[in-house]
């Protein structure tokens, strides 16, 4: 429950005849599980830095470290730069074998929204180690660490976790007082909003952890929770926000990204350290059109409910007994493989209607009874026509299907990955379908 404001003034040379503007960063951390890390990586210095937020602030560990060997953030590919702003880990790659690379290297979320909405280009920036000797400036925009160095920090580079502020400076930092961020306080209720996190839905004392990180005119906000439906199914969720300061004071959201996972109630408590594999893709989120990772599947898959086969005629033990099925009849196997089939022609042209923005098609796909929340199936209409409008493209992505066969129709399960220009959000969907008059319709959606 802690938060921590940091000041990085510049170092005066005793030549200077004034001083640089201060470039002040803050951070804000609601911790009610346990400590927090950040990383800080000082360009001009050659420095990482390893911050741990617990009851105090304090600085864990520090290393020699190359970046670019070109000055300057990052603007394009191939430019030998290293990027500047707040970066989180989306996937970690091991290799047994030992490359000029290091054993092992942890993938960053360059570009992301700032750095999109900036025009800034490439991708392919790393943290990881190398089997030469570390020169300073000496990379081709990737931050590297000897590997010893980097064995040993690599139990905090979590996926999607920990922030990692990419600063070009000559400053000392300077630690300021530690500021307590209490659960109700102000600063707490306003990144609940930012992040569009409704206490109601969600109680405060099922957010796992809250950072506010703010550099510049840039912010980034986000949030972990939990949620537990009624057949004690824990849904783990991430928000995170990039908001950016106008020159009136506003904030304005760039881009928000959402990530949920299902697991067994057994299985919801997950390790604040990372145990390497070899390819951790856990909880990653994307954040930007044209970077170069991809949504991945969460490393324990969601529960959800098996398919229900159709029964298969018993067969007579009569051997001159005759077949009562119908000339011409399927058997119900096949029936059943039928019916299974039409539901994913079904719930594919919904998609396919919804990715198109062909509000007429998508909207037929509901039932004229069909609520979600408080709105109806004019209002769900209504509010679709203007994401449609407010959207430049829209793609969805649909995996793991899996169908329950119910009384009145079906029960139609998935992991959705839903992207757009300005949100990205994943999870797991669950359709639940009626049959009326020969036609399949959306009766309710959960997720």
């Amino acid at each position: 429950m802690l938060a921590v404001f940091l000041l990085f003034a510049s170092v005066l040379h005793p030549q200077a005849q004034t001083a640089e503007p201060a470039e002040q960063l803050q951070l804000f951390f609601y911790l009610p599980d346990g400590p927090s890390h950040f990383l800080v990586v000082e360009k001009k210095h050659q420095r990482l830095k390893l911050f741990e937020q617990k009851d105090g602030l304090r600085m864990l560990k520090e290393f020699p470290c190359a970046t670019g060997e070109n000055a300057g953030t990052k603007k394009t590919s191939g430019d030998a730069r290293t990027p500047e702003g707040i970066y989180h880990i989306t996937e970690i790659y091991e290799d047994k074998r030992i490359t000029v690379f290091g054993s092992r290297a942890f993938h960053l979320d360059y570009p992301n929204a700032f750095d999109t909405h900036a025009g800034r280009l490439g991708d392919g920036i790393f943290i990881h180690g190398t089997n030469k000797k570390l020169i300073a400036n000496s990379t081709n925009g990737c931050i590297t660490l000897n590997n010893t160095d980097l064995d040993e920090l690599a139990p905090y580079l979590t996926v999607n976790s920990i922030p990692i502020i990419i600063l070009d400076t000559e400053s000392e930092l300077v630690l300021g007082d530690n500021l307590l961020l209490q659960k109700n306080s102000p600063q707490f209720k306003d990144a609940l909003e930012k992040l569009s996190v409704n206490p109601g839905k969600v109680p405060i004392d099922n957010i796992k952890s809250l950072s506010y990180i703010k550099r510049g005119e840039q912010i980034v906000v986000s949030v972990h929770y939990t949620l537990f439906d009624d057949k004690l199914t824990q849904y783990s969720e991430r928000k995170r926000a990039y908001l950016a300061q106008l020159p009136s004071g506003n904030l304005r959201t760039l881009y928000a990204v959402q990530q949920q996972d299902t697991t067994p109630k057994i299985l919801a408590v997950r390790p604040t350290k990372t145990d390497l594999v070899e390819k951790a893709n856990a909880d990653t989120m994307v954040v930007a059109e044209n970077s170069s990772p991809k949504p991945t599947v969460p490393a324990v898959k969601p529960v959800v409910p098996a398919t229900k086969p159709a029964p298969v005629l018993a067969k007579s033990n009569d051997p001159g007994s005759k077949s009562t099925r119908p000339s011409g009849a399927k058997p119900a196997a096949e029936k059943g493989q039928d019916k299974n089939q039409d539901l994913l022609v079904f719930v594919e042209k919904w998609r396919a209607a919804w990715v198109a923005k062909d509000i007429d098609s998508y909207i037929n796909c509901y039932s004229p009874s069909f609520k979600s929340g408080n709105l109806n199936r004019q209002e769900w209409r209504a509010k679709k026509q203007y994401l449609n409008q407010k959207y430049k493209y829209i793609t969805v992505n649909i995996r793991d299907v899996s169908i329950e066969w119910t009384p009145v129709g079906a029960n139609v399960t998935f992991q959705q990955i839903y992207k757009s220009d300005q949100i990205q959000s994943s999870g797991t969907k669950t359709l639940q379908l009626v049959n009326k008059k020969n036609r399949w319709m959306i009766e309710n959606e959960i997720i």
